[in-house]
């Protein structure tokens, strides 16, 4: 987030929308033979662990081979269609990291089935900060639009190195090539559910580009990755645990339900708070942050926001879909949502990027009970189910935002400086939140809190100190 702050002020919308541009290609290719290998390993119950995950290092090495070398042969015809010839240079480093990207895939995937994720903590948090700080120092060593890829490059390929390290994953020279049919059958749907899935996320930016041009482009991508920010820091975490954990009760639904509701109960009462301040707050943020030249991506961010919210609370359920082994559920899903989403894309994008935040959140919240229906179903659960699960926590911050937008009519915090503005709604929202959850959902609190302690006391014990919960 610090070097988007110092990044957006040094370059323009114009060059994000490039940058942008170019890794929908891979973004689209990259799917094709790759997805799914990981979700595989995960949910793998057989023996012969070793053969297998070296089996998925080589099927996972061929197929990114191909992958590179289709995108780069594409990518002077990707520029034309652009009109920008840079395209083909950023292409080669964004090619780069998507290869170091793939090949980690599966020493990377052999700690999260170890149910080693402090030792995935360790490995990925210092690039959270190295890959920003490189692209800030090469900014304003004036590599203009390169600063956004060329240290992700170089710092993709050392994470790649420690994965295998950590890991102690040797794929040795034998291709394991009579197992790869075994692969492919479990992952050929989900190739077809991701695929379908990025045509959906990336189109929209193709059309953007088409109808606006890139430097909108770049403003609604910026909109669009501050609104995901939150999701896909926590969802990349929280997918991991559950496709890890929840194969072990693959063969009870009850408990599986259980374990579901449960994580997901808890992963609500903390995520929404916190996406409802971003979305609210998003004219300070933005202000403060990135600079007026950014002031057009506001109100797409509060739209997209909600989208945001909404991807939160359903999208663990795909982890779900994977353990009980229906993968192709998702593929029924999303085949029917993607043409939708084009269709409301082109048609948003012709009002501009308000137009193209607005119909794919009005889409996303029409589409939703289908989704969440056939998939609850899948596992012998109810939209009812579901909703039972959820809606203590939405009503209470429902009831906050309500109390919060009274109290800034009334007290006119919208008058304050930026900084002033994103710090008193923030703690007020916290406050009156608190305040709604002590007064009038104690016995809520309490379900909470054994739920939590199920999932880990420690964090059980600190929130009964905060919430003064008594069992």
């Amino acid at each position: 987030m610090a070097s988007m702050i110092v990044l957006a002020r040094i370059l323009n919308p114009y060059d994000f929308g490039l940058v942008a541009i170019t890794e929908v290609l891979i973004a689209l290719i990259g799917v094709i033979g790759t997805a799914g290998i990981s979700d595989f390993l995960l949910a793998y119950q057989k023996e012969n662990e070793d053969e297998i995950f070296k089996a998925s290092f080589w099927l996972n090495f061929l197929l990114s081979v191909i992958i590179l070398v289709g995108f780069l042969v594409c990518l002077p015809y990707w520029a034309g269609y652009q009109h920008d010839a840079r395209i083909v240079d950023l292409g080669w480093f964004v090619g780069g990291y998507f290869f170091a990207s793939q090949v980690q895939s599966v020493p990377k995937t052999m700690l999260s089935r170890r149910l080693e994720f402090r030792t995935l903590v360790q490995i990925q948090n210092p690039f959270l900060i190295f890959i920003p700080v490189g692209k800030i120092i090469c900014a304003y060593a004036g590599f203009g639009v390169y600063s956004l890829v060329i240290p992700t490059l170089l710092f993709s390929f050392v994470q790649c190195l420690l994965f295998f390290k950590y890991a102690n994953f040797n794929p040795g020279w034998h291709l394991y090539i009579g197992r790869w049919g075994e692969i492919f059958s479990f992952s050929k749907n989900m190739v077809g559910t991701m695929l379908l899935a990025r045509v959906a996320s990336e189109g929209d930016k193709v059309i953007l580009a088409g109808v606006l041009g890139l430097e909108q482009l770049g403003i609604y991508n910026m909109a669009f990755q501050m609104a995901q920010l939150y999701p896909n820091t926590v969802l990349g975490v929280t997918n991991n645990i559950l496709s890890a954990t929840l194969p072990k009760f693959a063969s009870n639904f009850v408990l599986l339900r259980a374990k579901y509701y449960s994580f997901l109960q808890v992963l609500a009462f903390v995520s929404v708070p916190i996406q409802v301040i971003l979305a609210i707050a998003a004219g300070p943020i933005i202000e403060l942050m990135y600079g007026a030249k950014w002031g057009a991506a506001i109100l797409p961010f509060q739209i997209l926001s909600l989208f945001a919210i909404v991807r939160t609370l359903a999208s663990s359920s795909g982890a779900v879909l994977n353990t009980i082994g229906k993968p192709h559920v998702a593929f029924y899903i999303v085949l029917a949502y993607t043409p939708l989403h084009l269709l409301v894309s082109y048609g948003g994008s012709q009002f501009g990027i308000i137009g193209l935040s607005i119909g794919i959140v009005m889409l996303k919240f029409a589409f939703l009970p289908v989704e969440i229906y056939t998939i609850l179903k899948s596992m012998g659960s109810s939209i009812k189910e579901w909703f039972d699960c959820l809606k203590e926590v939405l009503i209470q911050n429902v009831l906050t935002i309500v109390a919060c937008i009274a109290l800034i009519l009334v007290f006119g915090f919208g008058t304050l400086q930026p900084l002033w503005q994103l710090g008193v709604f923030s703690v007020s929202y916290l406050l009156v939140l608190y305040g709604i959850s002590r007064i009038l959902y104690v016995p809520f609190l309490k379900r909470l809190s054994i739920k939590l302690s199920s999932l880990d006391k420690k964090y059980a014990l600190i929130f009964n100190a905060v919430y003064r919960i008594k069992l």
